[in-house]
């Protein structure tokens, strides 16, 4: 009894399939350093609802301007992700420690 062989894939075979792999793959990422124009002036816009920003209804949130209400709200959303990434990243590395470690 002969073992069942599987047929080679050729070399051009190989790569027209890396080559289809890699256009599927830029069609569905996102570049931010290529895709954002970071030079452009920042939208006056809140990056949260007011009554969520950790400062709101204080003596101090009373004397910031619209301005910088709408800039401490961007602040903390930005941290706030900034955490969770970070968070994300610890998780990560103890899931690969752990599948490291085993079988």
């Amino acid at each position: 009894m002969s073992a069942a062989r599987t047929p080679e894939v050729a070399p051009t075979d190989r790569e027209d399939i890396a080559k289809r792999l890699l256009r599927g793959s830029a069609k569905a990422s996102y570049d931010p350093l290529v895709q954002i124009d970071w030079d452009a002036p920042l939208k006056d816009l809140w990056g949260m609802r007011p009554e969520r920003v950790s400062l709101y209804g204080t003596h101090l949130w009373d004397r910031l301007t619209e301005e910088e209400r709408k800039e401490l709200s961007r602040l903390e959303v930005a941290s706030t992700m900034a955490t969770g990434i970070w968070f994300e990243t610890i998780l990560m590395q103890m899931l690969v420690r752990h599948a490291y470690h085993n079988d």
